[in-house]
């Protein structure tokens, strides 16, 4: 990387984490953190280019520091507990796997599933072999398919009380794909699998239990589309329409309202939505190969910007074990959590009114309801 793309990096750095330090809390939608830092950027680019080259090598550096801190390394959680029984979706790897990991590490029992039972005894046998204890990881007994309404059924009838369910499976799919069941892929596996998994085993969640649904900051963007609340409630689709970054924003969308609507009808249970950060995983294993082959020829920038699994499985860990997300402490409310603490969510007009018309449309699909799909 060159001297003049190093300082512009560094600059674009400090000047986001100045704007962090000072106005995101009570200003974090995504679209003004953006333009904050770009106008930063270019303010702070000018003036290390006029510096005296002791002054530019130092703010370099810093920028450097910075863009590692908050991009990569993010906050580390802390809290432990000594028991509980976890069960995770999309712990075969990536994200899911790492949080199996943590938690067991800290104390929890974790279940593991998977699409075939093998798979499961294989992945608790390389978390454990991971972990070390004390929580030990178990593979379940039936095979779970999200993306099927029959597999999620029988799945979450072969289970008995857990304390806590994280949400964390999700696809990216570029080409348009309807589940047999009627659903568009994306929404199917990432919105309505988790819907109709959490509110099968929310009878079964027991003590200080917790719901922790894995987003993205993209949900923001999904905020801001036109007829969003129409894209909402279609969970068919259209090829002729159907674009990979929208649809998944659009379920990490839904993932967010269906956090809200959950925590207002179970205020007995803790519901958190999080954005575990940038993190290059398995999910995007259906993306474009010319995608894929820029990611890797990127290593090197990356470094500053890209978070590893079990970084990014930091902020699922910490909504799964911080007193902050109790039940009694939420009382009934969601929260949206980046880098281990509590953001703004990027919302649609009349949010509550949305979530409950998804919910609706959510519960009428997961039953079998004619025309639950349109």
């Amino acid at each position: 990387m060159s001297l003049r793309g190093t300082c512009a990096v560094a600059a674009y750095s400090l000047a986001g984490g100045a704007f962090r330090y000072t106005a995101e809390e009570p200003l974090s939608q995504f679209w003004w953190s953006l333009t904050c830092m770009r106008i930063g950027c270019c303010l702070a680019l000018e003036r290390v280019l006029a510096a005296f080259p002791l002054t530019r090598l130092v703010i370099t550096a810093f920028g450097l520091l910075e863009a590692y801190t908050h991009n990569v390394r993010g906050r580390i959680p802390t809290d432990r507990i000594s028991s509980g029984v976890a069960l995770v979706t999309g712990s075969t790897a990536g994200i899911g796997f790492q949080t199996c990991v943590l938690l067991c590490e800290r104390g929890v029992d974790v279940l593991v599933p998977a699409r075939s039972v093998e798979q499961a005894l294989k992945t608790a046998q390389l978390i454990n072999e991971a972990s070390k204890g004390p929580g030990i990881a178990r593979p379940c007994s039936v095979p779970l398919d999200l993306a099927s309404r029959e597999s999620v059924k029988k799945f979450a009838e072969s289970l008995t009380d857990i304390n806590l369910l994280v949400l964390n499976a999700g696809v990216m799919m570029p080409a348009y794909h309807l589940t047999k069941d009627g659903a568009e892929q994306t929404v199917a596996a990432n919105h309505l699998g988790h819907f109709q998994l959490a509110t099968s085993l929310a009878p079964r969640l027991k003590g200080d239990a917790r719901v922790v649904v894995v987003s993205s900051a993209l949900h923001r963007k999904a905020a801001r589309m036109r007829d969003i609340p129409q894209k909402l409630l279609d969970f068919r689709g259209a090829a002729q329409t159907h674009k990979l970054f929208d649809a998944y924003a659009v379920s990490k969308l839904q993932n967010v309202l269906f956090a809200h609507a959950f925590a207002s009808r179970n205020p007995q249970i803790a519901c958190v939505a999080c954005h575990p950060g940038f993190v290059f995983t398995s999910v995007t294993r259906h993306l474009p190969l010319y995608v894929r082959l820029a990611h890797v020829l990127a290593v090197p920038f990356w470094v500053l910007f890209q978070k590893t699994p079990r970084q990014g499985a930091h902020c699922s860990l910490h909504c799964c074990l911080s007193p902050s997300f109790s039940a009694a402490s939420l009382r009934g409310e969601s929260r949206f959590v980046a880098d281990c603490r509590v953001e703004r969510e990027g919302l649609p007009p009349h949010p509550r009114e949305v979530a409950e018309m998804l919910w609706r449309r959510s519960e009428a699909f997961v039953t079998n309801v004619p025309h639950a799909v349109h």
